[in-house]
């Protein structure tokens, strides 16, 4: 009796039972048609005494080699096979899935879209955002697998580092999924630093009307200007901005004719909103 253990990112079958996985861990023991990943790595199961009812796929490798020890792998990040159940437990320094756990559960790992969960402006380094989420693929009605569909997504939750999530082998989540963190902006704080700031767009506004004409010469001579710290520390803050809002749109500032760059007033104070918040992530407000 034989059985397929050709189990690999884009081809082979899901593990969907105790004893399937069972069936695989005894043809790798025994050696029988040794599974080849993706990357031409080989998929090992692991039973350990310490934990002699599950059966332990190691997601990880070292320059030594596939993860072989229960104490390391534990550490590193794993799936587990219970009786019952299914274990997934990412690694304590990483948020990155695996693309074993796509081939053996049918979560696959995307990207996540930042914007959706925090508002533009504000540094998203300051937060502990997830980097990568996992989604559940789909087949359609021929059996063939869906890894980049976007309809009908069963599951969409943040892969943090070192969760530990349960599911049965229908792959229906038993622990409560985790959410996404969102934020919003809290009106009242923001409001209350823009007014704690509002002499320097009135500055703006009264330098702005006393540029000359902004030639590229002027541009070299402001960026000068602005990293010398014995000239004024305001002076310096509106020259920034003046040249942070060049390099964000410079050719549209441009007239060729002249030859001269026309910047725009409104978006140069919406740029030093920008920065405002960028430097203040206490007004945001952590909403889920």
């Amino acid at each position: 009796m034989g059985i397929d253990v050709r189990v690999g990112y884009d081809r082979g079958e899901k593990v969907t039972s105790y004893e399937a996985i069972k069936h695989l861990y005894l043809a790798t023991k025994a050696g029988i048609s040794p599974s080849l990943g993706a990357y031409g790595q080989e998929l090992v199961v692991h039973n350990f005494e310490e934990d002699p009812k599950a059966y332990y796929v190691s997601l990880f490798y070292h320059s030594s080699g596939l993860t072989k020890e229960f104490k390391q792998i534990k550490e590193d990040g794993y799936l587990a096979y219970y009786p019952d159940y299914i274990e997934i437990k990412q690694s304590e320094d990483s948020q990155y899935g695996s693309w074993w756990i796509t081939s053996l559960t049918g979560l696959i790992s995307r990207s996540v879209s930042w914007n959706k969960l925090i508002p533009d402006a504000f540094d998203r380094n300051k937060f502990n955002l997830p980097i990568r989420r996992w989604v559940m693929y789909h087949e359609n009605l021929s059996g063939v697998k869906r890894p980049y569909a976007t309809d009908r997504e069963e599951y969409d939750f943040p892969i943090n580092a070192s969760q530990k999530l349960r599911f049965d082998y229908n792959m229906k989540p038993i622990d409560e999924l985790p959410v996404f963190p969102k934020y919003r902006i809290n009106r009242k704080k923001m409001n209350l630093l823009r007014k704690e700031n509002k002499e320097f767009p009135q500055y703006v506004e009264a330098m702005f009307k006393l540029l000359p004409p902004l030639t590229r010469e002027w541009f070299d001579i402001a960026e000068k200007e602005a990293k010398d710290e014995t000239l004024d520390k305001k002076y310096r803050m509106f020259l920034g901005l003046l040249l942070a809002e060049k390099q964000y749109n410079g050719w549209g500032y441009l007239n060729r004719d002249t030859g001269l760059y026309e910047l725009n007033l409104s978006n140069i104070l919406e740029r030093f909103d920008w920065q405002l918040k960028r430097s203040h992530p206490e007004v945001l407000d952590k909403v889920q």
